[in-house]
């Protein structure tokens, strides 16, 4: 079978500012019957069926703006929105068909190069349509036109591509990385972060229900800790710091919740909104007034959230350190460690032979099993 290739399509003004019209006031409307999906509690560890939604042509998971589109559309009754989505042109290569009548959804797709189609002659003076492609330093605003699941012929069976994330392993990362200093208090019910010391603040692990859930607040406070300027940004997020009646604070309290809404659903941790319906009110009057805000503030989410994926790997400050949790990890063999060791260009060790690098790191490993023994 012949693949199949999508055209490339702009999204002009006009139809852009309707179809985020249309968003905004489908967010609208669901925040202020408190039925949005980010104001409900969610654990995807008990329900298979609540998982970040994904392109079935592509295998790439949907975030940021793309994300709060597809949620738009869930019904009240609806638990969730389908999981998988696929363009026409991909579902033609891969052998599905569309039900007829099917509506598609269009969502926005951007990119700094400028792509589309120009007229050009050929020598023999024969006008043909030639693609181009050119990188520039500003974004582009392109279409991209799915359809759900639901909406293809036939049944099907479908496998998620699960990331096997050890989401508290991934939490613990985030803070160690950020420097953040965290505060158990067993007189204290909730958790909170601190903007004058920069810390957090937690009830002790035996207020929740589980370490799932301890975590999943910690996160909370790790996004918070996240907008501080310096971090995600130079400038910081627009509301960090500022009184809590300011629209800026209300602002970046919905960007925290969407952040936090999809790593719980990518790390299968349980979700509890902490967003008043007032607050949400507030969000949902103004994303109606001006739609933009709704694409900042979700691609805003989005940012915070690849931030504290970055901080998420794992840093030791030496080589010892180093060895000490991969040993702990026992995902390598010696052989593999040492390697990983040397490629990681330690300063103990970067400017040294192969062979005294390797003895370097030997000693390390002889330490740490001796330690170990003596424990």
């Amino acid at each position: 079978m012949k693949k199949v290739y999508t055209k490339i399509k702009k999204l002009e003004t006009n139809k852009q500012n309707t179809l985020r019209g249309d968003t905004a006031y489908r967010c609208y409307e669901q925040m202020f019957e408190g039925k949005a999906f980010w104001q409900q509690p969610f654990d995807p560890q008990k329900d298979i069926d609540i998982r970040l939604p994904y392109d079935l042509g592509t295998g790439r998971k949907f975030y940021g703006y793309n994300l709060t589109q597809l949620l738009s559309y869930k019904k009240p009754e609806d638990k969730f929105i389908p999981l998988r989505y696929i363009t026409y042109k991909d579902a033609q290569n891969k052998g599905y068909y569309i039900k007829k009548g099917s509506k598609s959804i269009a969502l926005e797709n951007y990119s700094k190069y400028d792509m589309g189609y120009a007229k050009e002659q050929s020598p023999n003076n024969k006008t043909y349509t030639k693609f181009y492609k050119n990188k520039t330093n500003n974004w582009h605003t392109y279409e991209n036109n799915i359809f759900s699941e639901q909406m293809l012929q036939g049944k099907h069976q479908f496998f998620y591509p699960e990331n096997e994330i050890d989401a508290i392993e991934y939490i613990k990362n985030i803070a160690y990385n950020m420097n953040m200093k965290i505060i158990e208090d067993s007189h204290n019910n909730i958790g909170f972060y601190s903007i004058k010391k920069d810390e957090i603040h937690m009830p002790t692990k035996d207020r929740f229900n589980d370490e799932r859930e301890y975590y999943s607040e910690l996160l909370r406070h790790l996004v918070k800790a996240a907008t501080k300027p310096g971090r995600v940004n130079q400038k910081g997020m627009e509301g960090y710091g500022v009184d809590s009646k300011n629209i800026r604070y209300i602002k970046d309290r919905f960007r925290i919740e969407l952040c936090r809404m999809q790593s719980c659903l990518g790390l299968k941790l349980p979700y509890k909104p902490s967003m008043t319906l007032l607050e949400n009110k507030q969000i949902g009057a103004l994303i109606a007034k001006f739609p933009n805000y709704l694409v900042f503030m979700s691609n805003d989410a989005y940012s915070l959230m690849k931030y504290i994926n970055q901080q998420s790997i794992y840093r030791a400050k030496n080589l010892e350190e180093f060895i000490a949790y991969h040993v702990k990890q026992g995902k390598f063999s010696e052989k593999e460690l040492k390697d990983l060791c040397i490629a990681s260009k330690f300063k103990e060790i970067k400017d040294l032979p192969d062979i005294k690098k390797r003895q370097i790191i030997n000693n390390h490993l002889k330490n740490l099993k001796t330690n170990s023994i003596k424990r």
